[in-house]
């Protein structure tokens, strides 16, 4: 990517030109302000590098693969960066497909560091007729630099961790397809803020103990699945390395194996805001070592849990336990969870659940009973609470639902219920038929029955 103020390229055809020569090796991907985008076909060249480095305010750099089918290792080539350190606006360089030594050292001024190795991991395994491996142990040697601050690093690429750990401004790092199970060498970095564990990851991977943690992200993909896919996932997860980030706000796990992991580490993190264990195969956990902790969002979703432990959360805003095996939740815990404003339980077996401990929770707004096994629900604790969408749909066994305590005040609630019957006092049947309510009861007005 060259950024300018102004496009110096153009497409011509299939082959774009520049200053009326061909470059039949690239084709232009897209426009974006700022910004010119290039992929490259087969490889590129040093003539190549020469040529773009003359234009002295380019702050991106990015190599990129076009066709992923023509990988081979003759188009493996020793790149020199080094005409790029007289562009001192550049900033960011990415390299999605590494198939070489690539020193980097030119470029100490830079901020953000992409190096990936997607098409060489598709390839992992495959043995030439000459037995030649080598093409896949790509050395890659970092920039002595102050200002890098962000770094995305494939686990199959070469390098020196110690250089990476000892940036005294690296704040971010992403590690995708994770080698190593000891990360321990990562321990000596003071500044890191946010580290990023992405796609596969080794069994027993050991995390490495820092001071200035803030976010950790262990997981497959960037966002959970239902189940965890393919590959090498996590069955054990040892926390207790981030008992000294006593810093540490966000801690997300997504879409490994994990059966048991023990929260007690997270129990000394006093700033611990957010914690997401999703799409694993936890069966139960005790959340009870975070009694302490001012937890305002805690998901534990898409697992196969049946039992859970439960404290009292004061600061809790949101609580997701949907998509797992739960037959019974005792919601006595968050009686005094007086910020509360959304809970999610769909997609279990609940038979039944107590709704009273909700009472008197002012501040809730969303509260997803779908796709269970309810035969009888009583929504009477919701009475009073202003604004709140309850969501029964797909709840096959619930033959009906006494919505009369919901409609003192009709305007405040709406209940999405389709497929299902409602029933409400006759006496409530004036209130209900007010204008406000034709509105935002529209589900319940086609299907109540008065008694």
């Amino acid at each position: 990517i060259v950024r300018k103020k102004k496009p110096i390229w153009r497409a011509g055809g299939f082959y774009p030109t520049y200053e009326g020569k061909t470059w039949s090796y690239f084709h232009e991907s897209s426009i974006w302000p700022n910004s010119l985008i290039f992929h490259c076909d087969h490889r590129v060249t040093q003539d190549i590098i020469e040529k773009a480095s003359k234009h002295q305010d380019v702050d991106k750099l990015e190599f990129k693969v076009h066709d992923s089918a023509r990988i081979w290792p003759f188009f493996a080539e020793s790149l020199d960066l080094s005409p790029f350190s007289r562009c001192e606006t550049l900033t960011e360089v990415r390299i999605d497909d590494v198939y070489g030594p690539i020193d980097l050292k030119p470029l100490s001024f830079i901020k953000t560091l992409n190096i990936t190795y997607n098409h060489g991991t598709l390839l992992e395994g495959i043995e030439y007729e000459d037995g030649n491996t080598e093409y896949f142990q790509n050395r890659v040697v970092f920039p002595e630099s102050d200002h890098l601050e962000t770094v995305v690093v494939h686990g199959g690429v070469e390098h020196d961790r110690k250089t990476l750990a000892e940036y005294p401004r690296l704040r971010e790092l992403t590690i995708e397809y994770l080698k190593d199970t000891d990360l321990s060498w990562l321990s000596g970095s003071k500044s890191l803020e946010i580290l990023k564990l992405l796609h596969t990851l080794p069994d027993n991977t050991i995390l490495p103990e820092l001071i200035s943690l803030k976010e950790l992200l262990v997981g497959f993909s960037l966002r959970p699945r239902t189940r965890s896919r393919g590959g090498k996932s996590l069955k054990t997860l040892d926390l207790s390395p981030l008992s000294v980030s006593k810093g540490l706000e966000e801690v997300r796990i997504y879409n490994q194996k994990i059966e048991d992991i023990d929260l007690s580490p997270l129990a000394l993190c006093k700033n611990l805001k957010s914690l997401l264990i999703a799409g694993c195969a936890l069966t139960s956990v005790d959340v009870s070592p975070l009694s302490r902790v001012p937890l305002e969002s805690l998901t534990l979703s898409s697992n196969r849990m049946h039992s859970i432990i439960l404290p009292e959360l004061p600061q809790l805003k949101d609580l997701g336990l949907n998509r797992n095996s739960f037959q019974r939740i005792d919601l006595s815990f968050i009686s005094d969870s007086k910020n509360l404003t959304a809970l999610g339980v769909e997609n279990n077996q609940l038979i039944e659940l107590d709704l009273s401990p909700l009472s008197g929770l002012s501040n809730l707004r969303y509260l997803d009973l779908r796709n269970n096994r309810f035969e009888v629900l009583d929504l009477s604790p919701l009475k009073g609470i202003d604004g709140l969408h309850i969501d029964l749909n797909k709840n096959k066994h619930l033959k009906e639902v006494d919505v009369t305590p919901l409609l003192d005040e009709p305007d405040s609630v709406v209940i999405s219920a389709r497929w299902m019957k409602l029933i409400a006092s006759e006496e409530k049947k004036d209130c209900f038929e007010s204008t406000g309510s034709r509105r935002k009861l529209k589900y319940m007005k086609r299907k109540i029955e008065w008694y």
